[in-house]
């Protein structure tokens, strides 16, 4: 496959006026120039690395908060049982029954007249 100058890299065309100094045609040029720049090769395999390690952590995380807002949902439902068992301990409290540490102080200062 013949790469035009568009699909070149930037350091390829700088090594392109080298090239035209040997004898090898155009397009084995072209191929050597790929060829010797194991840099290039190694910056694509790495950026796809990092492109598909993102989409699996994004996918990750996606999962994490769904689990997240579950969760929370759940604690949000306990809350609001609680609090109505709450409210209904409170609208049961009978207020003839007065408790006795409100009962103590009235007591001592009987006792000490």
């Amino acid at each position: 496959m013949m790469k035009t100058k568009d699909h070149l890299t930037h350091l390829q065309l700088l090594q392109l006026p080298m090239m035209k100094m040997t004898k090898y045609p155009q397009s084995v040029k072209i191929n050597l120039l790929e060829k010797e720049n194991p840099l290039t090769n190694a910056m694509k395999e790495h950026n796809t690395y990092m492109q598909e390690s993102d989409k699996k952590m994004l996918a990750e995380m996606k999962e994490q908060a769904e689990k997240d807002r579950e969760l929370r949902k759940e604690e949000l439902g306990a809350f609001k049982d609680s609090m109505a068992l709450l409210a209904s301990a409170r609208k049961s409290w009978v207020p003839s029954r007065i408790p006795w540490h409100f009962l103590q102080v009235p007591l001592q200062e009987e006792q000490n007249q």
